[in-house]
């Protein structure tokens, strides 16, 4: 088989190739359903009966060019679409044969597909989305782990709070004379009458946890994206199909 320049270089062009292949396609149908008039074309002119009236023949004469026939159009969307599909082609020859191996910690996973590879680092890139969403325990409390509770649960030191209730008081502050009533000062007290004891447990995890699971998956992130560019590398194929398709289409006018 063929073979040409790498990989990526090619892929650099294909999006190219897709955007001009896509807008000749629109201007071909837009030219098929609303421009039939291109391809018509006439000549009109007048044959006189007798030599008195030959000089009017060019004067009543008129014409009109053709402009296109469908074959010179399909011709033309050939030329641009074969192209891409071609690039699209040998893109896909070349991904049979495109791969490199990830390497992440102890785990080696070898010979892994360049277009997994693509998947992975968009899946990956979504997930990293949703660990950074991750809530963490509440860092004024004093968290440890309670296994015994079921796994990822942790415990931390009860909370006490008063229960209390309102009592109505009251005291002398100037006593009663002969001649006057007692000054007394009336007052509401709360009144112990118990404990509450808060014990909390949590699912979530520490900022630590949290930061350390990013970072393993940027480090995951980032050897995709080496393994890729490296699955990039290969040469990639030169094979044409599209214009044998093409022509083969068109072969009928």
């Amino acid at each position: 088989m063929a073979k040409g320049g790498q990989l990526h270089q090619l892929l650099a062009v294909l999006p190219g190739l897709k955007s001009q292949a896509e807008k000749i396609s629109a201007e071909t149908s837009k030219t098929f359903t609303t421009k039939e008039h291109l391809f018509a074309g006439m000549v009109k002119s007048f044959k006189a009966k007798d030599e008195a009236n030959r000089p009017m023949e060019q004067e009543l004469s008129e014409s009109k060019p053709l402009s296109e026939t469908i074959k010179g159009k399909l011709g033309h969307l050939a030329e641009h679409l074969a192209p891409y599909l071609d690039a699209e082609f040998q893109r896909d020859l070349s991904n049979m044969a495109s791969a490199a191996n990830l390497k992440f910690g102890d785990l080696v996973a070898k010979d892994v597909p360049a277009t997994f590879l693509l998947q992975l680092r968009k899946e990956l890139t979504a997930l990293r989305g949703i660990y950074d969403a991750i809530p963490t325990l509440d860092p004024k409390r004093e968290w440890k782990r309670a296994p015994d509770q079921g796994e990822g649960v942790w415990i931390a030191p009860p909370e006490y709070t008063s229960k209390t209730k309102k009592e109505n008081c009251n005291k002398v502050v100037v006593p009663a004379t002969d001649h006057h009533p007692a000054q007394v000062q009336a007052w509401v007290e709360d009144v112990p009458i118990g404990m509450f004891e808060t014990k909390h447990r949590s699912g979530l995890i520490t900022p630590e946890q949290k930061y350390k699971l990013l970072k393993r998956l940027d480090e995951v992130i980032s050897e995709v994206v080496r393994a890729l560019a490296e699955a990039n590398q290969v040469e990639h194929k030169t094979e044409k199909l599209a214009e044998k398709i093409l022509g083969y289409i068109n072969g009928v006018l």
